[in-house]
């Protein structure tokens, strides 16, 4: 017999995505102390990783998955002739009613799974930041590389980074 553990993350991440938050269920048999659990999880992660909140839950609570609404995402865009464009495309794709994608061979609707799309300016940093609010649910799921790529971004060529989980329920 070998236990182990049984847990799931909220959503999984995109690959070459970043994020500075992620949620996940954890069963823990028997029951712990929470402090402890914290403190124990604390020593074992590595740096620059750390526990925010632990919340004890009913063991019949729906799973995280099934109450995640939507996904923040912030995309940086550091090239200049790429930058010049978003200026022109998010106001385009913002009054598109159908923006096609094909996943995996089949067509879909990429226009209705991006709720908020906005854009920040290149400052003195010389880079833009495209901030979206993607739909995360069973019914469909909006990908920020897809989302790049729509807006005539290589998405291998920017940094995207998941910044915000919103839940049914929960504001984090």
């Amino acid at each position: 017999f070998n236990p182990q553990p049984k847990m799931s993350f909220a959503a999984a991440l995109p690959v070459g995505c970043t994020s500075d938050h992620e949620e996940l269920d954890l069963v823990l048999s028997p029951a712990c102390v929470i402090d402890e659990v914290q403190a124990q999880l604390d020593r074992a992660l590595p740096p620059g990783m750390k526990v925010i909140v632990i919340e004890e839950m009913p063991l019949k609570a729906p799973a995280l998955q099934m109450q995640l609404l939507a996904a923040e995402f912030e995309i940086t865009v550091e090239d200049e002739a790429a930058i010049g464009l978003l200026n022109e495309r998010v106001p385009q794709f913002l009054a598109a009613t159908e923006v096609m994608r094909d996943r995996r061979g089949k067509a879909y609707n990429l226009r209705p799974l991006v709720q908020t799309l906005s854009i920040e300016p290149a400052h003195a940093n010389r880079a833009a930041v495209i901030r979206s609010l993607l739909q995360a649910t069973p019914e469909g799921t909006g990908r920020p590389d897809e989302l790049a790529a729509a807006l005539g971004l290589n998405p291998a060529a920017v940094k995207i980074k998941r910044a915000k989980l919103i839940f049914l329920d929960k504001t984090n």
